[in-house]
């Protein structure tokens, strides 16, 4: 969060993506870590206002499904 708030400019949008909390626990055989809309919001409010959260699910080539959150945020 200090990093993206040093480089970013007053105005700048943040747009980011992550697995949800209905996301998987592992991908390729390795452990993800999940998040929620609250929590991004509360990690990034210091610097940043929350603008859209929405959450997607994505189909894997195997047929699976992994459930994103993606949110945007502008600096403040």
């Amino acid at each position: 969060m200090r990093i993206v708030s040093e480089k970013l400019i007053s105005g700048g949008y943040l747009i980011l993506g992550t697995f949800s909390n209905n996301g998987p626990e592992m991908c390729s055989g390795l452990p993800v870590q999940q998040y929620s809309e609250e929590e991004l919001t509360v990690t990034f409010s210091e610097n940043f206002k929350k603008i859209n959260c929405f959450t997607e699910n994505h189909i894997t080539p195997s047929g699976g499904s992994q459930n994103f959150l993606f949110c945007v945020f502008q600096r403040k």
